[in-house]
């Protein structure tokens, strides 16, 4: 049920998250004590009916006072029904909400931004500190006078303006391989479970048509961890004066220019090569982030 979740994600945050409003969905908070949910919080469950974790999952949950909707299909094929359940669901939901769950305004924000990043049109906010090879840039709210010394400061800073109803945003725009975003969901596990927030891992530029338009339309309420790397292998575009490296971290900071207009607090790390030791340095700076708190 792993990808039916990832296509609830979509409906739920492109069609709801819009004109300041909108529903966050979270796909990585399964195993978390319940403890660390807050009190806007609601569990959703799909399992078999074998499935024992799961339900004792839910048990717990609910038992914490958690609202617990816990799904069990009769058999596989019947997750086309829910297909269906959910679509109705969610067209629902944005006529209580008073938004058109069809439209998806503020993606197109994000495209024109990436044009004008690959056309030289828009100005991308520079690095402020370049940390042994990984580049800093706080952005929208989180830019400032003060300039992070360091990379933990600078996610100290972001993880400062967490509030109880908040969420925190960790898109990375790198290959989607177990070694490089395995120890990040692990990160995002651990600052859940310290700052009481969601926290959300959300693979770019895949993203900007799912949860993207949320982050940018709905509620002001996101804050978000931008992570890009240097040295990507390129190819070129047929008929465009870019590559498909220049187009993929265009899109990255089309998103970040679009981000901080809107005002959201970003951090933008940008490291030195996709590789395993670049996101143990990062995922170690979060854990001493974490340790101040």
């Amino acid at each position: 049920y792993r990808a039916f979740g990832l296509w609830v994600e979509q409906l739920v945050a492109e069609s709801t998250g819009k004109l300041g409003t909108g529903v966050v969905p979270v796909l990585e908070d399964g195993g978390l004590p319940v403890t660390a949910y807050g009190e806007d919080r609601a569990l959703v469950i799909m399992r078999d009916d074998t499935d024992t974790g799961e339900a004792e999952y839910a048990r717990v949950a609910r038992e914490a006072g958690v609202p617990v909707i816990d799904l069990i299909p009769p058999e596989r094929a019947a997750i086309g029904a829910e297909f269906v359940r959910w679509t109705h669901a969610v067209a629902l939901l944005g006529f209580l909400l008073g938004v058109n769950p069809f439209d998806e305004p503020d993606v197109a924000h994000a495209k024109a931004a990436t044009t004008g990043v690959l056309s030289g049109d828009v100005a991308v906010p520079p690095a402020t500190t370049d940390a042994e090879g990984i580049w800093l840039t706080p952005a929208g709210a989180l830019a400032g006078d003060e300039v992070p010394a360091d990379v933990t400061a600078a996610l100290s800073a972001l993880l400062d303006t967490l509030h109880e109803r908040s969420y925190l945003g960790i898109l990375a725009y790198l290959p989607e391989l177990p070694e490089l975003l395995g120890p990040l969901s692990e990160s995002a596990a651990k600052i859940a479970q310290t700052c009481r927030v969601p926290v959300c891992v959300e693979l770019g530029p895949r993203y900007l048509h799912s949860t993207g338009q949320l982050h940018k339309g709905g509620p002001e309420t996101g804050s978000f961890l931008l992570i890009t790397a240097r040295g990507r292998s390129d190819r070129p575009v047929p008929g465009e004066p870019f590559s498909l490296a220049q187009l993929f971290r265009a899109q990255a900071e089309g998103d970040l220019v679009t981000l901080a207009r809107r005002g959201r607090p970003v951090l933008r790390l940008d490291l030195p090569a996709e590789d395993p030791a670049s996101v143990t340095r990062l995922v170690a700076a979060i854990s001493r982030a974490l340790s101040h708190r």
